[in-house]
């Protein structure tokens, strides 16, 4: 599900929807990624996602603005904090669940289909 958020950031940067790097890390906005990278439990590798340096054209915008600190919907995060961002995510107050909503559809959808059978 890609949020409001990181839509805007990919369509301001004009990268192609075909090269837009879906991981987990993506679905929760940039604010999020801040707080949890200055908590220590999120970091993201200093170069772009795949998606984006398979395709020239999003390379050549990736690559030069993926080490900046205000654009890490480019980057890959790194695997060995991947479960320490879910369980940050998980011990957060339950006023801050609004940040689960872009998951909402998949759940809705999935339920339909296992109730379905």
């Amino acid at each position: 599900p890609f949020t409001t958020d990181f839509s805007k950031e990919m369509k301001k940067l004009k990268i192609e929807q075909a090269s837009w790097p879906l991981t987990i890390e993506n679905c929760f906005s940039q604010d999020i990624h801040t707080e949890a990278i200055e908590a220590g439990v999120l970091e993201f590798d200093k170069l772009p996602h795949d998606e984006l340096i398979s395709c020239d054209k999003s390379k050549k915008i990736a690559i030069p603005l993926a080490s900046s600190a205000e654009h890490t919907y480019l980057r890959a995060p790194s695997a060995v904090k991947k479960l320490c961002f879910a369980q940050w995510l998980s011990d957060l107050p339950e006023e801050r669940n609004d940040m689960f909503l872009p998951f909402k559809d998949i759940v809705v959808k999935l339920k339909e289909l296992i109730e379905a059978d």
